[in-house]
């Protein structure tokens, strides 16, 4: 099976819709609907089932065995959004435990991020570099700062090289190495 986070937004939908091209209707849908439109782009897909944001670690607890991979595209991406605990529980928190989840499990965790996580373009564009690369990334607002590669790539980052230099990390043990089953696009 193939999850995708935010599956009900534009990048989302669009990913669903070619998986379908390619014959694939294995897909786990999740997302928040609400009671907008949003559940519209969704509405032509084949797929296997609906879980909701909340609902996914339960799910995967029971059914991430068949799992293949997981593209994480789901966050709060308004721009405009002032509610910093809002956005550090469901942009950061939620792509930190997700991404625990699939080193833990040997899953690929494919994620996209917001342009505005590299700020104005003076410090760069590139996120392949070291934690003293990130921090000189300058983002442009909240959602953009809480983003996957902002900080969670810090964090993964830091994880590794704690690894790499120790052995392992006691706070945190995994089965396999996250930069070999994790990658922006």
């Amino acid at each position: 099976m193939v999850v995708i986070t935010g599956a009900g937004g534009f990048i989302g939908s669009v990913l669903a819709a070619r998986l379908n091209e390619a014959g694939r209707s294995d897909l786990v849908i999740v997302d928040r609907f609400g009671t907008g439109d949003k559940w519209r782009n969704i509405a032509k897909r084949d797929f296997f089932e609906i879980v909701p944001v909340d609902g996914l670690f339960a799910w995967l607890d029971r059914f991430g065995d068949a799992v293949e991979v997981v593209f994480h595209l789901g966050a709060i991406s308004s721009t405009t959004v002032n509610d910093a605990d809002a956005v550090i529980a469901n942009n950061l928190n939620y792509s930190i435990a997700l991404w625990r989840w699939c080193a833990v499990a040997g899953r690929p965790m494919i994620y996209a991020s917001s342009a505005a996580t590299y700020g104005d373009g003076s410090a760069g564009f590139d996120d392949a570099g070291g934690i003293e690369d990130l921090k000189r990334l300058r983002p442009l607002n909240l959602m953009a700062g809480q983003s996957t590669p902002s900080i969670c790539g810090r964090r993964v980052k830091r994880r590794r090289d704690a690894r790499h230099r120790y052995g392992s990390d006691s706070n945190f043990s995994m089965s396999s190495d996250p930069t070999n089953t994790t990658r922006a696009i």
